[in-house]
């Protein structure tokens, strides 16, 4: 068909576009985001080897999908090493990046948030995720204040700051 644009309008022209969810966006993938990062950071010599190891073997979530173990041996490179780099890495934007699962990944973005909330709240959201975070994701609350010994208002509190937190990074 030939439409003759001066004087002929397709009303299905709307229909026939992409969504806008399906069309290709301009953002760099998250592996390209934390190599740019990596290329501006302290890292040197072996370390950036074992850095892009480590972004090497997370998922499109952000999170390591292997042990550090993994990322050790092949490089042949002491555990130790693979885990002072990732500490490096975790560092990294979005805050929670280089997780190793939902806990980890809460925890680095709390620690990420010091001195932007009440300290007081963001230690006590610390210890719920590193004590209790099976109670917590089954809602077994009387447990988490009964073992740290605080009051409800202090869980709610501690609730409404984990509530802010991205599941993935």
């Amino acid at each position: 068909n030939y439409y003759n644009n001066e004087t002929e309008f397709d009303p299905n022209w709307e229909q026939d576009r992409e969504p806008q969810e399906n069309r290709i966006t301009t953002m760099a993938p998250l592996a390209d985001l934390l190599q740019d990062q990596l290329s501006m950071c302290s890292l040197a010599g072996k370390d950036v080897e074992i850095a892009e190891s480590i972004i090497g073997n997370m998922d499109d979530r952000g999170y390591l999908t292997c042990t550090v173990e993994e990322v050790s041996e092949p490089l042949e490179i002491p555990i130790e090493d693979v885990e002072r780099v990732l500490t490096v890495i975790q560092t990294f934007d979005p805050p929670g990046i280089g997780a190793r699962n939902l806990a980890e990944c809460l925890l680095i973005q709390l620690e990420s948030l010091a001195g932007e909330v009440v300290d007081e709240d963001r230690q006590l959201a610390i210890l719920v995720i590193r004590q209790h975070m099976e109670d917590l994701t089954k809602r077994r609350f009387s447990r988490i204040t009964r073992s740290l010994a605080i009051d409800n208002q202090q869980l709610k509190y501690v609730m409404e700051l984990i509530e802010t937190l991205e599941p993935n990074p």
